[in-house]
């Protein structure tokens, strides 16, 4: 990880000619590399060496800049700033991109996933401090097949000029393993990640545990054993639909127990009497004309419920999210979406997940083991390398994030395996549960 001044350093260093990557385009973030986030003199010198045009409006944008443009930005809102734009990126031979987290993330990966099957693969990825105000990445792409596996490296406060150079040579010894130094550690990979789904930041040794499970392991969500991730309902008008026990005159059909994330801060799920005025039923929604208590209830609201944008086919009572018919009463195991760590908790059927609860149901795991295996710091490992970290060190515990956790698979589990997951869980140890769960995938230890 880099701070602002070894930001403009890399990119210094290809402005002076001090590294020579053989790049032919990127593209970046005016706000990290515009005069006001450099030296008058440094921001003259990226003008002059770059040839800086802008991009505004995603796809539109990059279409006014002209065709060589061979990669756009459809997704995100703010500008982007393409440098050294000397031909067109996949006609030649490389193009480095300068762009937000996000872009490794889902959404902006999609993008280099896209660029990926059209021949453009990742050929360095440079990541910086979450603290600084210029956007904290150098995506280097080129045309070509992925002769050897990328080489990672983690920086630290001390990595300066005499480093990098070092760094560069490194890299062209394609069969070096990890290394410790006093300003980096490094690490070489047999590939990049691959897809569309958000690729993993973290140390060096991290990445190699983690492409090495995921070649070898399933995911959580698996249709072999019948597990599935999914998230609570989002209503669209939470005080019209979440109501306090039972309204008068709507019926009991038309109530589902809602489960808060309050409700489960202790590690089990304790109700606390909210309910979900429920429009659907298996069928889909259902007539106001069927139901006239709960239309009586809502129809106080029906102006505010159909300004809505979710209600402007003119069904203006229902939800956002459609229940899912059965889900109330099926065993499932509860995360909430922001956390410092991972935090399943069993609902043992009874309640239906409100949209700030993801929920976890499989026809083959034993929930408890599952949610000793979901516990330990294996499967939090996962979370912490694909998610975004909010403000506060707090995790995003989104499907997205979870579907990418890898179980062993569950023949391999043994029954006294699964009895300390189970107790770990129960018990809500971690350490035990990160004990249980290690030799399952075959290690001794999680790397730093």
């Amino acid at each position: 990880m880099y701070k602002r001044q070894q930001f403009h350093h890399v990119l210094g260093g290809l402005a002076h000619g001090d590294v020579d990557v053989g790049h032919e385009l990127g593209i970046g973030g005016p706000r990290a590399l515009a005069a006001g986030g450099a030296q008058f003199g440094r921001a003259r010198l990226y003008r002059d060496r770059f040839d800086l045009r802008h991009a505004r409006g995603g796809r539109a944008g990059a279409r006014r800049i002209g065709k060589d443009v061979a990669m756009d930005h459809a997704q995100f809102a703010d500008d982007r700033q393409v440098v050294g734009m000397r031909g067109r990126v996949l006609g030649r031979k490389a193009g480095y991109e300068v762009c937000p987290e996000c872009d490794v993330r889902p959404g902006g990966a999609q993008a280099f996933g896209q660029r990926q099957r059209i021949g453009a693969i990742v050929a360095a990825l440079h990541a910086f401090e979450d603290e600084v105000d210029a956007y904290p990445s150098i995506t280097t792409i080129r045309r070509g097949p992925q002769e050897d596996g990328p080489l990672v490296v983690d920086a630290c406060h001390d990595f300066g000029p005499s480093t990098t150079q070092e760094v560069v040579e490194l890299n062209q010894d394609k069969n070096v393993g990890t290394k410790n130094e006093p300003t980096y550690s490094s690490a070489r990979l047999s590939t990049w990640f691959d897809g569309a789904g958000g690729w993993p930041t973290a140390s060096p040794e991290r990445l190699v545990l983690i492409a090495d499970l995921e070649t070898r392991f399933p995911n959580l969500e698996d249709e072999r054993t019948g597990t599935k991730v999914g998230i609570g309902v989002a209503t669209g008008a939470d005080k019209i639909f979440i109501v306090d026990g039972d309204p008068p005159g709507v019926e009991a059909e038309r109530l589902l127990p809602l489960a808060m994330v309050r409700n489960i801060q202790d590690g089990s799920v304790n109700w606390g009497g909210k309910k979900l005025v429920n429009p659907w039923s298996q069928e889909g929604l259902v007539s106001t004309e069927d139901w006239p208590g709960m239309t009586a209830y809502l129809e106080p609201h029906k102006i505010a419920l159909s300004d809505r944008h979710t209600a402007k086919s003119g069904k203006w009572h229902k939800t956002i999210d459609r229940v899912i018919e059965g889900l109330v009463d099926r065993p499932k195991l509860y995360l909430p979406d922001f956390k410092e760590s991972i935090f399943p908790v069993l609902d043992e059927g009874g309640t239906y997940p409100h949209h700030n609860l993801y929920w976890v149901i499989s026809d083959s795991w034993d929930l408890r083991v599952l949610g000793g295996l979901l516990l330990s710091d294996i499967s939090n490992m996962f979370i912490e390398a694909y998610s975004v970290r909010m403000r506060g060190g707090y995790l995003r515990f989104q499907a997205q994030y979870l579907r990418r956790i890898c179980l062993p698979n569950i023949s391999d589990v043994s029954s006294e395996a699964a009895s300390s997951l189970a107790e770990a869980f129960e018990s809500r140890d971690r350490k035990a549960a990160t004990q249980a769960a290690l030799p399952l995938y075959g290690l001794k230890v999680l790397p730093a």
